[in-house]
């Protein structure tokens, strides 16, 4: 049984905030970092030591806790010599601190809906912010994500970039770091982010649910998600509200019984991606049938066992089956074209190449 949310009114979100998940914590209200305490010492010392490099490219796979670090971090450098680290994290957690600014996605004032990515116009608050005096205190800037930039938007926080004011920090969160700017990215060190352990990410499930003042699943709901999130919290949260452990389970039941395919399970696939309810979505189911595609065939390039469906001797068919998997998933997303028809052909194309593989190398 849930118990109550817990939430203050200094710490309401606005109705959409496009990296807020669900009734989860926002990074910004997450003090501390789990499994990143070696970067964060990393970046304390070197704001400490006066070598600090005024951009940094935050990178690593979605969900690790890159923006949850980043506001943590940010966190100490406001309050450098000027208040207290309680008083700035109470200010940043209601995002009312007046030496940070965060660019990332907003409401689009035609649509009524969150933008698909960072506009110019959001990238030009730069200008004021950076215009303002910051007395004897330190100035940050979030960009969460930097993925969202477009060429516009890019081209004005380079300008910003390029000469930065004096006590001012740039924190580009990106999933996809290589995709950025040349430009930008010559003026940024690099933080290299991993995925967590297994243990790390149980640690970051509980604190969230412990905020979020909700119930931690029972260990048989637990464990298949945890397994399923691959070191990624954010993953493992999104499971925890969409009842995806079930959906886990399902799709390793559908990788486990080729080369025969039950239709009726790849239904229930669907019907559990499309259902509102459930908060899964598309998005995520897609996630979790490639991350089992993917292990699959690693597990192939290492194996000398032909009888499996899954062998060194089929890996190219299944090389192209994970091509076809992506084609179909792009044309998806950027056609609007039924995603659950896309997953169910993705699984045709996987029963066809099983079938094949089985038949070139029978048991």
């Amino acid at each position: 049984m849930a118990r109550a949310a817990r939430q203050t009114a200094e710490t309401a979100p606005p109705a959409q905030e496009a990296d807020r998940l669900g009734g989860w914590p926002h990074p910004r209200e997450t003090a501390g970092v789990i499994g990143h305490e070696a970067e964060r010492a990393r970046l304390s010392e070197r704001l400490q030591s006066g070598r600090i490099a005024h951009g940094w490219i935050v990178a690593g796979p979605p969900g690790i806790g890159k923006a949850t670090l980043v506001y943590d971090f940010a966190v100490e450098v406001v309050a450098q010599g000027v208040e207290t680290v309680e008083q700035a994290r109470r200010f940043i957690a209601a995002q009312a601190h007046p030496r940070l600014l965060v660019v990332r996605r907003t409401i689009s004032p035609q649509t009524k809906k969150l933008r698909t990515q960072i506009a110019v116009d959001d990238v030009r608050r730069l200008r004021q912010f950076l215009g303002t005096t910051a007395g004897e205190g330190w100035r940050v800037v979030i960009v969460d994500s930097a993925d969202d930039l477009n060429t516009s938007s890019a081209n004005a926080l380079l300008k910003s970039l390029e000469e930065p004011p004096p006590r001012t920090l740039f924190f580009l969160v990106a999933t996809s770091a290589g995709r950025l700017l040349p430009t930008i990215a010559s003026r940024c060190e690099r933080l290299r982010l991993r995925p967590l352990s297994t243990e790390e990410t149980r640690r970051a499930v509980e604190t969230a649910c412990d905020a979020a003042g909700m119930d931690l699943p029972e260990p048989e709901t637990l464990e298949p998600i945890l397994a399923a999130a691959r070191g990624r919290p954010r993953r493992a949260l999104e499971l925890i509200s969409g009842g995806g452990a079930e959906v886990y389970r399902l799709i390793r039941q559908i990788f486990e019984g080729l080369p025969r395919l039950h239709d009726g399970d790849v239904f229930r696939l669907i019907e559990a991606a499309s259902d509102a309810k459930s908060g899964l979505g598309f998005d995520l189911v897609f996630d979790l049938v490639e991350d089992a595609l993917a292990a699959a065939i690693r597990a192939a390039a290492q194996s000398p066992d032909t009888n499996g469906v899954f062998n060194a001797h089929s890996l190219a068919r299944w090389m192209e089956v994970w091509d076809t998997g992506k084609r179909l998933r792009a044309e998806a997303e950027t056609l609007n074209l039924d995603r659950g028809a896309a997953l169910m052909r993705l699984f045709t194309e996987i029963e066809d190449a099983a079938r094949l593989a089985r038949h070139a190398h029978p048991a």
